[in-house]
């Protein structure tokens, strides 16, 4: 929707003015008018833009924290300032829209197009892989989610059922001293939770070869 890619564009310039000048909250709504009445004069109703804003803003340091995690190398300070409010903006409709308003893919493509648009010669693709990851990591929001309709059950034969092979390697350490007590490694994943390592089995490997 045209209007809310302007939406967004507005509201990344506004970010850029807001950490530039010092991070005031409590100049942001000025910003946001100001910013419409510059790079969007005909939009009468700009609340999506004003909600955004504050939105993005209240949930700053989360964000940060999440950015950080996805992007090790990059400390939040250390990213240019618009890739860092881009990713800011991104994160916010990836993890906390309306999935039926924002879905995650175009959460991710409308940031991807605004790093292209206002940032540097790379920025699209550093955008598209911090976002890429936490979507990796947070899978498809809402897939576990109630649905509205009750789906048509099929009877499907377990032998014709489509089985996807998981697997995961658990790192461990037994220590005799101790009475053999057994310490397993985990990882720390982009949400702060400590969580077991994951991954998928080729499909030419034999499942009992990994299992212990």
């Amino acid at each position: 929707m045209a209007n809310r890619h302007l939406s967004r564009s507005v509201v990344l310039q506004s970010l850029f003015e807001w950490d530039f000048r010092g991070r005031a909250v409590g100049s942001s709504k000025e910003i946001v008018a100001r910013n419409v009445k510059e790079f969007a004069p005909g939009m009468g109703d700009f609340s999506f833009i004003d909600e955004l804003m504050v939105s993005i803003l209240a949930k700053q340091t989360d964000l940060d924290q999440i950015i950080e995690k996805a992007a090790p190398d990059w400390p939040i300070d250390k990213i240019s300032v618009v890739d860092r409010n881009i990713l800011r903006l991104g994160l916010y409709e990836l993890l906390f829209a309306d999935r039926e308003q924002v879905p995650a893919k175009v959460a991710i493509n409308e940031a991807i197009e605004l790093a292209k648009t206002f940032g540097g010669e790379n920025s699209g693709k550093f955008v598209n892989g911090v976002l890429g990851s936490v979507y990796k990591e947070l899978g498809e929001p809402g897939k576990d989610a109630t649905p509205k309709k009750k789906k048509k059950i099929v009877d499907v034969p377990y032998e014709e059922m489509p089985i996807q092979n998981l697997g995961g390697a658990v790192v461990f350490a037994r220590n005799p001293a101790e009475g053999g007590a057994v310490y397993l490694a985990f990882v720390h994943d982009v949400f702060g939770h400590w969580t077991l390592s994951k991954g998928k089995i080729p499909t030419d490997v034999d499942i009992r070869q990994g299992t212990v």
